[in-house]
């Protein structure tokens, strides 16, 4: 009888404590939430060439930890060096127009000092010989080609300083010269798509999602590289909507599954004020969220987005880790107890699972 009696003890004991373990996880859903959709989140950059063409050298590989201004993979540079032999050979020649513009230039000059000499001289026959005229003394004859020949210097005289205005338009005023400045322009952006032809790293961080190969094609539309940064990790948990109030600044205790035997603490630094921000494009911003339609009685309850800031947060762990997120009230002894409890628990239930 006993035994008996002491089995029933057992039983009963068992049962109650499974009852009240049972109705604390029940309950904690509203004094304590507790989630196991939570992952971890750090920044990521995306690292795209500048020039496209055909990757030549990778110089790291997936998971390596890289500083900046390292080089990550470089494109091969054979038809960037010959667009820049072009641009320069187009420039040296260009310069060598411009100088022979400027000896043009010169020579017309001396022409037209020479012209208004000889402007100048048919003038005076011209005016000498209209006097004669007058005077009855020569010929209408003569009178007239010493008229035309006037005339003819005078025109001359105006076509060759149109011909050198033309001239130092083309050449232009001081160094501003369109077309040098134009080649000069090309043969500096040639120079830069060599300098970017090698990828460098733009932040310190730690090299994912690699997937370059030498001889591959790339272009500059699509990243070729990610980079996690150690830096601004946090913690992305969705609790349950029953939890919104007690969501704002709470502290936490998380159990990380890469982590088996610890429980780090964080608080909620946000929440996100929207259920769905995604639409199903973007030409649908500002219009009014999708709302999902459940058709069942007992329908699955919504989750709320939180950001969770854990000081101290191990290299060890990865972008996208999961984990295991409770909160532990601050103003009730017995939740917080319980909340502790259970994290311990788990962190130790992670060695087995």
């Amino acid at each position: 009888m006993n035994l008996r009696n002491a089995t029933n003890t057992i039983g009963k004991t068992t049962l109650a404590i499974l009852f009240m373990f049972g109705a604390s996880m029940v309950l904690s859903d509203i004094h304590a939430p507790f989630t196991t959709n939570a992952y971890l989140q750090k920044e990521v950059v995306s690292v795209t060439a500048e020039v496209a063409g055909i990757v030549d050298n990778v110089y790291i590989k997936n998971g390596h930890f890289v500083k900046k201004g390292e080089p990550i993979f470089s494109i091969d540079k054979q038809e960037l060096v010959e667009n820049k032999d072009i641009a320069l050979a187009n420039m040296i020649i260009i310069k060598q127009h411009l100088d022979n513009l400027e000896v043009e230039i010169a020579i017309a000059k001396t022409q037209i000092k020479k012209q208004k000499e000889e402007v100048d001289n048919n003038k005076k026959h011209y005016e000498r010989y209209k006097t004669l005229y007058r005077n009855r003394t020569i010929s209408q004859e003569k009178y007239d080609d010493s008229r035309m020949a006037y005339l003819d210097s005078q025109r001359e005289l105006e076509a060759k300083e149109l011909e050198l205005t033309s001239k130092e338009i083309k050449l232009g005023v001081g160094d501003k010269n369109g077309t040098l400045m134009l080649a000069e322009a090309l043969l500096e952006k040639s120079d830069r798509k060599i300098a970017k032809s090698v990828t460098y790293a733009p932040v310190d961080g730690w090299v994912t999602n690699l997937q370059l190969d030498i001889g591959e094609s790339i272009d500059t539309k699509a990243p070729q590289v990610a980079m996690t940064i150690g830096t601004n990790t946090d913690l992305v948990a969705n609790f349950n909507e029953k939890a919104l109030p007690l969501l704002s600044n709470a502290p936490v205790l998380v159990v990380f599954d890469a982590l088996p035997g610890k429980v780090f603490s964080g608080q909620i630094e946000s929440r996100d004020s929207a259920v769905q921000i995604a639409q199903s494009s973007s030409n649908n911003i500002g219009y009014e969220a999708l709302v999902q339609r459940d058709n069942r009685w007992i329908r699955q309850s919504q989750q709320v987005r939180t950001t969770i800031r854990i000081d101290n947060v191990p290299d060890t762990l990865v972008s996208g880790s999961k984990s295991t997120v409770m909160i532990q009230p601050e103003d009730s002894p017995f939740w917080s107890a319980f909340t502790s409890c259970v994290m311990h628990f788990i962190s130790i239930f992670r060695y087995i699972y």
